[in-house]
């Protein structure tokens, strides 16, 4: 409650919050359990005239508090909804958490897909552009995590 009324605060004296506020706002909220209440800061954040729109940061600190909470359709959607209407690339984090979600509800075919994505995207940018430094998406492919949370959902 302290960080909304920082914001409130904020726009009482004419400043306008970032995504930097909106994003510590978001944690605080999703450290608590909150998700509900995270979402509702993205969707005011988003509605803002001019909007401020959610950076891979604000997705990832969004998925870790789904993780908390054991959101995967949240988790899911925040993942798609952050390639296509905030044009943000996924990174190896946001793959992370997601896949892990998708394993913990034990759906291995989205699991399987998403990961087959990543994988062929890996692929296509070293094809593309062999001498450029490997995406940083390529960790979550290879993330302990992600192999053992699909070893244990197989």
């Amino acid at each position: 409650e302290g960080a909304a009324k920082v914001i409130s605060d904020m726009e009482v004296y004419g400043l306008a919050p970032c995504v930097i506020t909106y994003t510590t706002l978001i944690n605080g909220l999703c450290k608590a359990g909150d998700i509900s209440a995270a979402f509702k800061v993205v969707r005011d954040m988003t509605a803002r005239k001019p909007p401020v729109l959610p950076n891979i940061r604000t997705v990832n600190t969004l998925l870790r508090g789904c993780m908390l909470v054991g959101s995967t359709s949240a988790a899911e959607a925040l993942f798609l909804r952050a390639q296509q209407a905030w044009k943000l690339k996924p990174d190896a984090s946001t793959y992370e958490y997601t896949l892990t979600l998708l394993c913990q509800a034990l759906r291995l075919h989205r699991a399987s897909v998403l990961l087959d994505q990543l994988k062929e995207r890996i692929a296509l940018q070293a094809k593309q552009l062999p001498d450029a430094a490997p995406d940083p998406a390529a960790d979550a492919a290879k993330s302990a995590q992600v192999c053992v949370c699909m070893a244990r959902a197989a």
